[in-house]
């Protein structure tokens, strides 16, 4: 790996964690005593008393074609996976392929291309924002790639997502965010 690639890395790691606030590793602080921060349920994640469904048949091997997964269907309350794909896009393009990146590290664009969206069974309360109450957020495990092409070099292909957490929640104006973090 060369100096500037570790540079250009230490920038962006630098970057997004200023952007994340480290404001998750807070949330412990403002639960009552004997809370987990999983403590809460959502109704629509409630465990079921209806009896098990039988297993479905076997699916016939998928074809190159439709190897990409269904989307899963959309829980009340929790945001849809395309609403937690373009959540996780303008977060981070917001930090990718921000003015100050392209000017500096010859930034021209960043896109992802999203593998899998696994959403948590449960709701989590994390503190979102620096002081602010922790709030109910949702949590996913979402496996992508992130594309960030340069004016100068070859683009760069990282996979991403395997290490964490996103915990989506909406702003002051309603619509879905989400940061980046660990459980």
């Amino acid at each position: 790996m060369s100096q500037s690639t570790r540079v250009i890395r230490m920038f962006a790691v630098t970057v997004a964690l200023s952007a994340i606030g480290f404001g998750t590793l807070a949330s412990a602080q403002t639960q009552p005593a004997g809370v987990s921060a999983r403590a809460t349920r959502s109704p629509a994640t409630a465990p079921s008393t209806a009896p098990a469904a039988a297993p479905a048949p076997a699916a016939p091997a998928a074809t190159p074609a439709a190897a990409a997964p269904a989307a899963a269907p959309a829980r009340a309350g929790w945001p849809t996976e395309e609403e937690a794909k373009a959540a996780i896009f303008k977060v981070e393009h917001d930090i990718y392929a921000s003015q100050t990146n392209k000017d500096v590290w010859h930034v021209k664009d960043m896109k992802h291309e999203v593998k899998s969206v696994r959403f948590a069974n449960e709701t989590a309360q994390k503190q979102m924002r620096y002081g602010a109450q922790a709030q109910t957020v949702y949590p996913a495990k979402i496996l992508y790639t992130r594309i960030t092409e340069y004016t100068d070099k070859a683009p760069v292909v990282e996979e991403q997502g395997k290490d964490g957490v996103w915990f989506f929640y909406k702003d002051s104006f309603g619509d879905w965010t989400c940061k980046y973090g660990s459980e």
